[in-house]
């Protein structure tokens, strides 16, 4: 049991020092008055973390010890519950980040891709549960109107997809689009499929992936634009290569099933070399 306890302590102990206590002095001093000295418990504590069962634990900690982000062992009434202590914020995403700070990111987010899909910001309207942004822009000689939303919940249920629906008439608005923190729920990935709404990828790059070396401009032709192309080269547009429409690239530039994407790639020996890719499920 000590040896196996200092064995994983050889793996975890690194450069963290906690009021002059190492990761690995902590640890053994929360183990052991938690055990009794009962290498046997001890022993078992340690399968359980290999199984990746009880990898986390937290310590009754100091006040000023708990505003730390560390992982550390706690024994309750119920027994070890894995926790974790300095979460100050209701809620942190993968890179630290507060939920404020999580919204101003995927608005931010927002922004470059209304930007790449040639929309202009007509309003911004933010609450405290959550920020509307209506854009629009010309195409076909015709108005198109853009409504997105971005929550406050970290995960957006049927609720919030029908209350987007509610919007989009009211603003008679063409395209929306559905932005979250963290997941849907398979009923709102159905229910925005059926009210044609797009949701946002929660991956999705806050960055203009065009300006990347490796990525080649990519362009959404016009309804007259494709049948130009089409008749040029006498075939139709399900001869054509095809992209799909979870792509990045057609992703940002909001490329639907059956349009048609330009995309020019520069070629150190052809010079500019122009494709032509139509989009599919």
């Amino acid at each position: 049991g000590e040896r196996g306890v200092s064995v994983w302590l050889f793996f975890a102990e690194k450069s963290y020092a906690l009021d002059g206590k190492s990761l690995h002095q902590r640890f053994r001093t929360n183990l052991d008055r938690v055990c009794g000295g009962s290498q046997m418990l001890q022993f078992i504590i340690i399968i359980f973390i290999f199984m990746g069962k009880y990898s986390h634990f937290k310590s009754e900690c100091s006040s000023h010890y708990a505003e730390n982000t560390f992982l550390c062992m706690r024994l309750n009434p119920r027994g070890l519950t894995p926790s974790m202590t300095g979460m100050n914020d209701r809620y942190k995403d993968e890179k630290g980040d507060t939920a404020v700070q999580s919204i101003k990111r995927v608005k931010e987010g927002v922004l470059q891709l209304l930007e790449n899909r040639k929309f202009e910001v007509e309003s911004i309207e933010e609450t405290d549960s959550e920020i509307d942004i209506l854009a629009k822009k010309q195409e076909d000689k015709k108005e198109l109107k853009f409504l997105v939303r971005i929550p406050s919940k970290n995960v957006v249920g049927v609720a919030l997809v029908r209350s987007l629906d509610k919007a989009i008439k009211k603003h008679a608005v063409d395209q929306s689009l559905l932005a979250t923190l963290e997941r849907y729920t398979p009923a709102a990935k159905a229910e925005a499929k059926k009210k044609d709404i797009e949701l946002l990828p929660t991956k999705y790059p806050i960055f203009n992936i065009f300006e990347h070396v490796l990525v080649p401009k990519h362009e959404l032709l016009s309804e007259e634009e494709a049948k130009d192309v089409l008749e040029e080269y006498h075939i139709n547009k399900f001869q054509l290569p095809a992209i799909k429409a979870s792509d990045p690239a057609a992703k940002a530039i909001g490329a639907k099933p059956g349009r048609i994407v330009k995309i020019y790639r520069e070629s150190p020996t052809a010079g500019l070399h122009i494709v032509y890719r139509v989009v599919i499920e």
